[in-house]
């Protein structure tokens, strides 16, 4: 299946997406819900991926490329291992756990804000 369109899943108590989505030509949002990973994510996702306060522990499932915004906020991410490869825009990632900044995208066309993690303090020693 394919969506043509925003993928709006805020607040549905799910802790994954219920139907197998290839491609989505829009936004995706599944903020404030149970995803622990984003296995169930669809593989291509044409702008934004918004995945704020979860219980994510993993990026784990995540697309390769997010050709718009990728917000993980106010999560419980300790590592970045399995992220996207390449970010548009902005990479969100503040209020977890991130215990180091290893796995690192590649390209971020925007801000990559962390704050707000155990590792913050660390990096500008």
């Amino acid at each position: 299946v394919d969506v043509f369109g925003t993928l709006n899943l805020i607040n549905r108590d799910l802790s994954e997406i219920p139907v197998k989505i290839n491609k989505v030509h829009g936004i995706v949002n599944i903020s404030t819900n149970k995803f622990t990973n984003l296995k169930s994510m669809p593989k291509e996702i044409e702008n934004d991926l918004i995945a704020n306060s979860n219980r994510l522990t993993s990026l784990e499932g995540c697309p390769e490329h997010i050709k718009g915004d990728f917000f993980v906020r106010w999560n419980r991410l300790t590592s970045l291992q399995y992220g996207p490869k390449t970010v548009k825009y902005e990479y969100e990632c503040t209020n977890n756990a991130l215990q180091t900044f290893d796995y690192l995208p590649e390209s971020v066309g925007g801000n990559f804000t962390f704050y707000n993690n155990p590792s913050y303090g660390n990096t500008f020693k």
